[in-house]
């Protein structure tokens, strides 16, 4: 019973159990929400890294790169969602870091993946990789070509990120767009 009530409360999380109809929005349609402007010492910081990769090696890989998001600046959560836009030419898969138990949901269709995690309770501090996501590029990719992965504040069917601190307290949240950027070589 006590590993059931997390994954019941991640499941809720991602499909929205809050017994109120959604809104639902096309993803392109969806407003971009601004980073938050709150004290520095409130927010929490999330980066999806930056890759280059020689066109020579991304073929010895067959076109997969694995993209990293990590978080670097963690005041103190105990629940978060959030997401990714990936760039509609590519395909992807999610690698969970066993440390955040994150439970993810991807739609191919938009190239959005969305993700839910719970502590259990308890205030969770620590900071590093909260997942990698293995992007798989277009088999005609050439150097100079770069592909978006993207921080997501907004759901596909219109939902808003959230960081919270415990149940009544949300954090600000800043973030770093990553991409994956094709060298020669």
């Amino acid at each position: 019973m006590r590993g059931f009530l997390p994954a019941l409360l991640c499941l809720c999380l991602l499909t929205g159990c809050s017994g109120q109809p959604e809104t639902v929005q096309e993803w392109d349609d969806a407003p971009p929400l601004a980073q938050t402007e709150t004290a520095a010492a409130e927010l929490l910081h999330i980066t999806v890294e930056q890759v280059e990769i020689p066109l020579a090696r991304l073929q010895e890989q067959g076109y997969t790169v694995p993209v990293q998001v990590k978080l670097t600046k963690n005041p103190g959560i105990v629940a978060a969602e959030w997401g990714l836009q990936v760039d509609s030419r590519c395909s992807f898969t999610v690698e969970e870091e066993e440390s955040f138990h994150i439970y993810t949901s991807c739609d191919a269709e938009s190239g959005c993946l969305w993700a839910a995690w719970l502590s259990g309770g308890e205030t969770f501090t620590d900071t590093g990789t909260l997942l990698t996501v293995q992007v798989t590029l277009p088999a005609d990719a050439q150097a100079g070509d770069s592909f978006a992965v993207s921080y997501a504040a907004v759901s596909p069917t219109g939902k808003a990120h959230i960081w919270l601190a415990d149940t009544n307290i949300a954090y600000g949240a800043v973030w770093e767009d990553g991409s994956i950027t094709v060298t020669e070589g």
